[in-house]
């Protein structure tokens, strides 16, 4: 009787795994590091084994520009980017516009003082916080806050414009939390350095 030998599988490691998916993804190590915020070496090293798996939003990144799963980058099944991302919101163009438009002009509008953007911050804030679709509710209210609360900025000096630059502050957080499962991270930075 023939002898039976059993076929070992080769262990397929977090690099290669990664080298594989960008490999399928048509993506030089430049262009790859270029779009996940790294460098060229810095994607040699993770695919050679250099670098150790990253933290879990680079895994996302990684696997948004490769256009995979988390799972074909991890080796786990179990994981999968649907587990940590969340379709996105409807919103999401709305607000995008509002973080990315940044009106020069103060415009004809009256500015809102700091009292009035307080009063409606506050209740963005409580809609965040409430039960329910909490994310609808202060998508709906983001783009317009963003907007006044800039034009308010360029309008007033002093004290006032203290007060509604601390406001402005809060709006760029809770566009943070909305934007924290959204499919677009820049959106994030922006919304972190208030451009």
């Amino acid at each position: 009787m023939p002898e039976q030998h059993d076929t070992v599988p080769e262990i397929q490691t977090f690099g290669r795994r990664a080298r594989a998916a960008r490999d399928r993804a048509g993506l030089t190590r430049a262009v790859a590091g270029g779009l996940v915020g790294r460098s060229a070496e810095w994607v040699k090293a993770i695919e050679t084994g250099a670098i150790g798996m990253p933290r879990l939003p680079m895994l996302i990144r990684m696997a948004t520009v490769y256009e995979c799963d988390i799972a074909d980058l991890t080796g786990d099944e179990r994981i999968t980017a649907a587990t940590y991302t969340k379709a996105v919101h409807a919103s999401l163009p709305a607000v995008k516009r509002a973080l990315t438009t940044y009106q020069l002009t103060a415009g004809e509008d009256e500015p809102e003082s700091a009292e009035v953007l307080a009063a409606r911050v506050r209740q963005a804030w409580k809609l965040w916080h409430g039960d329910g679709d909490h994310r609808t509710r202060v998508a709906a209210l983001l783009p317009d806050l963003l907007a006044d609360t800039q034009r308010s900025v360029r309008a007033w000096e002093g004290a006032e414009r203290r007060r509604v630059l601390a406001l402005q502050a809060q709006v760029y957080h809770l566009a943070q939390l909305y934007l924290a499962f959204q499919p677009e991270p820049e959106l994030i930075t922006m919304s972190e350095t208030g451009r």
